[in-house]
Parts: structure tokens; sequence; C-alpha cells
């Protein structure tokens, strides 16, 4: 795979405000979106993202309900999952096996004294089958070939990405395999939501 395009930030690329009042889009913000449109355009997914019927659910917790019937009939058939820590299988799918049109960008914190091997690059790559604006694979060190578990970098790694976005619509999820994972190479969810989230503003203990 021939290099595309990396985005690289540093500390002062955060953006540390976690209630902005309005979208201020970031560099990042705007790359990705960008590259997704022009993914969008080109024909790289399965679908084309239609404008999605939602409703917010009455309740304490306001879930977000969206019927996208196209997610359900074309996506990916998830692979058969036996337990929640399988080692990766690189002689199925995975996103090594990704065609160049669905590979947007790699990410590298300039702060971090990485080596340039291609193990070490993380990549945000499209989801055929798109949940949401921009929806987008967030995968750690790609060509690692990582099973779908979280470490403490990967951790690390989503936590960079959220910040680096502007917008407060932006979001970034983890499902593990037997919880709707459907390919065991590590990979967070992002993608941008118009609505917001019982979570976002939930009581917590410190």
């Amino acid at each position: 795979m021939k290099f595309l395009n990396q985005f690289a930030y540093d500390d002062a690329d955060f953006v540390h405000d976690v209630a902005p009042s309005d979208e201020k889009p970031t560099r990042f913000d705007q790359l990705l979106q960008s590259k997704w449109n022009d993914a969008m355009t080109s024909g790289h997914f399965w679908y084309k993202l239609d404008k999605l019927d939602t409703r917010i659910l009455p309740g304490k917790y306001g879930f977000v309900a969206q019927l996208n019937t196209k997610r359900a009939n074309e996506r990916r058939k998830p692979q058969h999952v036996t337990s929640i820590c399988m080692p990766f299988d690189g002689s199925i799918f995975n996103f090594t096996k990704l065609k160049e049109g669905e590979m947007l960008f790699s990410l590298k914190n300039a702060n971090k004294a990485e080596g340039s091997e291609k193990e070490a690059e993380h990549w945000v790559v499209i989801n055929v089958s798109p949940v949401e604006y921009c929806n987008s694979l967030l995968v750690p060190s790609l060509y690692s070939c990582l099973p779908q578990v979280l470490t403490p970098e990967s951790v690390h790694l989503a936590i960079d990405t959220v910040l680096l976005s502007g917008s407060p619509n932006f979001r970034l999820g983890f499902n593990s395999l037997g919880g709707h994972a459907s390919v065991n190479h590590h990979h967070f969810h992002v993608y941008y939501l118009e609505h917001r989230l019982y979570i976002e503003t939930a009581r917590v203990n410190h």
C-alpha cells in the first residue's frame, strides 16, 4: 500500500472544550470530512448514505433511534465469534485487505518518537456500510494486525483523536467481539451525530 496521506498532530491541535457552543471545525475535521465525501462520491461505499429517519425516544435517557435499512441489509457478514478475546486471523477479511480508495489518511503524533515502520502506522479508513455521516474506522497500528481488544496504547490514541475534533457532534466508540464487532482487527468507530447523548452529561462519581 503506497503512502496516501498523513495527518501529523501535536498537543497544540487538541481541543479541550468538552461542550463547545458552536461548530469550530479543526484541521482534522476538515480532512476527515473532505476525504470521506470524496470516497462517497467515488463510489467506494456499499451504499449511499441517505438522510436517516431519526427519533429521540421518550424517557430519562432519551435514546437516539435511527432507521438504516441499507446498513441492516448490506453490511459485511460478521465473523464467527467464540470468545471476546480471539487471536487475529490473517486468512479472513481484515483491514490489510482494504482497497486504496477505502483508506483515508494515517495519523501520527509528532510529539512521539515513533519509528517510521509500517507496523506503527495508525489509519483512518472508511466503514463501507456507514451508520452516520463520516462513519470511519480508526485502526491502531494497522499492519501490526492486532485483535479487537483494547490496549492502553489504543485508548490513548482514541482520546487523542477525540481531542483533535472541534465539533460537538464528533463521536468515537468501540464494540468488542460479542458486542457487534464484525471484524476481529482492532478498530474504533468515528462519526458525527447531530444529537446529544445522555452519557455526555450524566453525573459520575470520581
